[in-house]
This record gives structure tokens, sequence and C-alpha cells, in this order.
């Protein structure tokens, strides 16, 4: 059973609108997944879609075999919306507590799932202190919190690192590994791309509520053939073979870039720096990055 399904998904506002076209896409394991796209491009009505929050046009969506019309689709996932409006009069503690009471947990129960996640996402210290004292970053985290708190098995975050500075983008990266390690499946939309390179296995670029691609980022971003090698010493005596290994190269000091000729494999290129004792520092496939592949696919519109 799939833990997501999208089916032939589309959505219409009025006559003129199309804020999604046909999606399809399936999610069978736990795994991080990103979904991108410009302003427009239909990235939130497919979160809401699939949370049941918001009818289709056409489609069906699906969550642990349920669809999403039914609300026990809703009992397994948390959800951080991208403009949340946390209620100012309450502490973190105070908030939790609410959210968690929602859930029917016990006081006891409260209170160590409660005290966990507030150390979790660097918010123990401002456990009691009004949200309204509160900079746009920490009312995140906050938010961040109260989407996972009750143990659900899907999290939903749009948005996720919105207004939080470098070093809380980092910790709330390294929150979201740790929750995707834990067996979690994290639906991440974000306009910060390498946020979503650096956190996400699978993603989907959308633009003008068509898929443009999907699918593995590091499959997405391997350029094909390109290589870079780093080593110790001097390679002058091998220049005249590499050249008719490799096509593009490019000499630097101590590395080369190249593309391997069609039908030559990676290992031919390598034996010629052991064969001649040139010790080898590091062998890499070129990628490229998500920015430049995600500016290459919408750029025309």
């Amino acid at each position: 059973m799939s833990i997501i399904q999208v089916s032939n998904l589309t959505k219409y506002y009025g006559r003129k609108i199309h804020a999604l076209d046909s999606i399809d896409f399936t999610i069978n394991d736990p795994i991080s997944f990103g979904v991108l796209g410009p302003n427009g491009a239909g990235k939130t009505t497919l979160i809401k879609i699939i949370m049941g929050l918001c009818r289709p046009t056409d489609g069906s969506t699906f969550i642990n075999g349920i669809s999403s019309s039914s609300s026990s689709s809703r009992l397994s996932i948390g959800y951080l919306p991208e403009s949340h409006n946390l209620p100012e009069y309450h502490t973190p503690r105070s908030f939790l507590d609410v959210t968690l009471t929602f859930f029917g947990f016990a006081r006891s129960e409260r209170r160590r799932r409660i005290d966990e996640i507030l150390e979790r996402v660097k918010m123990r210290e401002w456990a009691d202190v009004k949200i309204r004292k509160f900079s746009k970053g920490m009312r995140q985290r906050v938010g961040i919190a109260s989407a996972v708190i009750a143990g659900p098995k899907i999290i939903f975050l749009d948005e996720p690192t919105d207004g939080v500075d470098p070093v809380g983008r980092k910790e709330i990266r390294d929150f979201i590994m740790e929750l995707k390690r834990s067996g979690k499946t994290i639906f991440v939309n974000s306009h910060l791309l390498s946020e979503v390179e650096k956190t996400c296995d699978n993603v989907i670029i959308l633009n003008k509520g068509k898929v443009v691609m999907q699918g593995n980022i590091e499959k997405m971003l391997v350029k094909g053939n390109i290589y870079e090698i780093a080593y110790d010493g001097s390679i002058e005596t091998l220049k005249p073979d590499l050249q008719k290994l490799t096509v593009n190269i490019e000499f630097g000091q101590n590395k080369l870039e190249f593309t391997l000729q069609n039908g030559i494999k990676l290992n031919e290129v390598l034996k010629l720096f052991t064969s001649n004792e040139i010790p080898l520092r590091s062998v890499n496939e070129k990628r490229g990055s998500l920015e430049d592949l995600f500016i290459e696919l919408v750029k025309d519109e």
C-alpha cells in the first residue's frame, strides 16, 4: 500500500484558472519529498487537496490507502501551513498543551512530549514566554513543533524555513533529516531550492499546474559522463592517453575535469593513474545544482 498516491489530479478555479493539470505520482516508502515551482504553480493547492482541505475538479488522492476526502485519512498527518497565525496570548508550552489535548493525550504524557519537542526545536528556554514577543523564526519553530508533537507518520511542511536565519535553517534542516531517519514521510514545499536539495530525496517540479520534471534529485542533477579527479604529483606523461579517452578536458592545479568519450568507461581512465603510480585524492561525478535545473525548466514561462 502506498503512503501517498495522486492520480490524474486536476483543479480548476472557474473556467480560466487551471491550478493543477493531470498530476500523477506515488510515494511508496518513507522519504523526504519536495514540491517546487514558481509562484502560482499550484504547490499549495496540491498539498491542500492531498490533505483533504480542498476538493479536486477531477482525479483522486489517497493517504495510506484512504481517500483524502475521508477525515480518517488525516489521523496520521501533521501540517505546518505557509502562513500560520499562532495565538499570541499563548506560550509555546500552553499552545502545545492545547494541541495535544485535542489528540486525547493524558497530562503526564503531554508534559513529556512538550519538553522533548521544545528541546528539539531549540525553544526550551522560551517555553513560558508569550508568543506575541517572538520573531518570525521563533514562531516558525513553534509551528513545526505543533506539526510533529503528536507523532504523525506523514508531515506536510509548507515553507518550513520561511523567515528563519541561516543558523536556524541549518537546525530545522537537521531536524527534518532526523524525522526522516525515524521513518517519517516528509512532504516539503519551499522556494529555497538549496534547502530542498539538501533535505529531499525526490522532488516534483510544477509550472503552471503541470509537472515539468519529477524523480530522484541525485539522478536529476548528474550531468552524465562528466567527472572530476583530484590527484597528487604530475600527469604530464598521461595527457596524450587522457586525450584519447576523454573530451572537453580541463586541467587545473592537481585536478582535472573531463567528459568520457562514447563507449569509454571511467575505470579505463583510473587505470592510467594507478599504473603510473599517481595517487588519487578523489573521484567525483559532476553534478549540477537544483537551482540551475529549476531555472532551466521554468525560464521560458
